[in-house]
């Protein structure tokens, strides 16, 4: 549960992404499943309001695998995936979507940090 903010980089997984700023809120657990919503996005210096977005459901696998989809609102809207590794309070992403493009195929790592 908690915030987790989206962060980029290998020299330190710490730093928040410029340019494209996610944060997620997790509010609730049940079993495997989590429970959240966008808080916050922006992307350059355009803001997104976070009730574009439909609360999310994702899942949390024995092995420390996440998953989470987040569609928009309107079906036009671009949607957003995430899935990765878990480790510690830090999720390592291996897929990141925006709609249609790929940001994890970039080869820069990009992580979703918990903040306390």
């Amino acid at each position: 549960m908690g915030t987790w903010v989206l962060a980029r980089g290998a020299r330190d997984e710490s730093t928040p992404s410029t340019g494209l700023r996610l944060t997620l809120t997790v509010d609730s657990t049940r079993g495997p499943e989590f429970f959240g919503k966008v808080a916050n996005m922006f992307s350059g210096n355009v803001g997104i309001d976070p009730r574009r977005f439909r609360a999310f459901r994702g899942t949390l696998g024995d092995d420390g695998r996440m998953d989470i989809a987040i569609a928009r609102t309107d079906a036009a809207g671009v949607a957003l995936k995430l899935a990765g590794r878990l480790r510690h309070d830090t999720l390592h992403l291996d897929l990141f979507t925006l709609g249609p493009d790929t940001l994890t195929a970039s080869g820069e790592p990009w992580y979703l940090v918990r903040r306390p």
